[in-house]
């Protein structure tokens, strides 16, 4: 069997997203109780999840993903990750290194003797590993392949928020953002529509072949954030996703690579402003 190097491992696990991944758990924590019950094992486990679990959802993507990727120029960065030839040969360390984190993430889970927390991880694992891998692989059903997006956030957050608290008190607002997420792949999956109908790739955008109906349910998706209380700096989400939208319809030139910087900056800072209000507040 062919070993991963550290430089694969680094670039299947697109470390651009350590630290938005570190930011956006910390707020769900801060979100789920006050700064005083976070304790050391909290944060060895959001630095867990942050570094081990990218590469978990992106190994598999990239070894399923090939026949479309090595069509697709933009795919050769750090951000969107890069193509390997020989990635073919590495599906038995991308498994086995998968199954070594699965067991790392899991037996950490234990404790904090939470059998709904577990169960929520494991319910994550399968969602992200399945997103990608074969005979589920949600990513080519279309409708699903968003979905699935948003479900994967909604469990991330569930994660976190059931450390400290009942599952079935999570608030209206983390399934709103949820279901916006869903635009930010939608999105994506249009800009990558070329490659994926070359490959035969199904996608919700391979679907719809309409640029503009695409768009149109982007919007929709984001129509949920409009009932977010006021008081939520999580409002403001549904105007930046809004300028977004319009933005990239108006400018066919848009790319795959400048989503990903938008979306990096604007979620982080959204998260950076939550965290120092919950800390001033405090």
């Amino acid at each position: 069997m062919k070993l991963i190097t550290f430089k694969q491992f680094i670039f299947l696990s697109r470390p651009i997203l350590f630290p938005l991944l570190i930011l956006c758990l910390f707020v769900a924590l801060l979100f789920s109780t006050s700064l005083t019950n976070i304790g050391v094992t909290h944060i060895i486990y959001i630095i867990l999840l942050s570094f081990l679990f990218p590469f978990f959802i992106f190994a598999i993507n990239d070894y399923y993903d090939y026949d479309s990727d090595i069509k697709n120029k933009r795919k050769n960065n750090i951000l969107q990750g890069m193509v390997f030839k020989n990635i073919s040969e590495l599906k038995k360390a991308i498994l086995l290194y998968d199954l070594i984190i699965f067991l790392i993430l899991f037996l950490y889970s234990l404790l904090f003797n939470n059998l709904v927390h577990t169960l929520l991880l494991l319910l994550l694992f399968f969602v992200c590993f399945f997103y990608s891998a074969k005979p589920l692989r949600f990513k080519e059903i279309p409708f699903i392949d968003s979905i699935s997006n948003g479900v994967i956030v909604f469990l991330v957050f569930a994660l976190m928020y059931t450390l400290f608290n009942n599952f079935f008190t999570i608030p209206f607002k983390v399934i709103a953002i949820s279901i916006s997420i869903m635009s930010y792949h939608l999105i994506a999956a249009q800009l990558d529509v070329r490659s994926d109908l070359s490959a035969k790739h199904k996608t919700s955008a391979t679907f719809i072949n309409n640029r503009f109906l695409v768009y149109l349910l982007c919007l929709f998706y984001n129509l949920p954030l409009l009932f977010i209380n006021l008081g939520s700096i999580f409002k403001y989400l549904f105007f930046i996703n809004l300028f977004l939208i319009i933005y990239i319809y108006f400018n066919k030139n848009f790319n795959k690579k400048r989503l990903l910087i938008l979306f990096l900056i604007s979620w982080a800072l959204l998260t950076i402003v939550y965290i120092l209000k919950s800390i001033l507040l405090f």
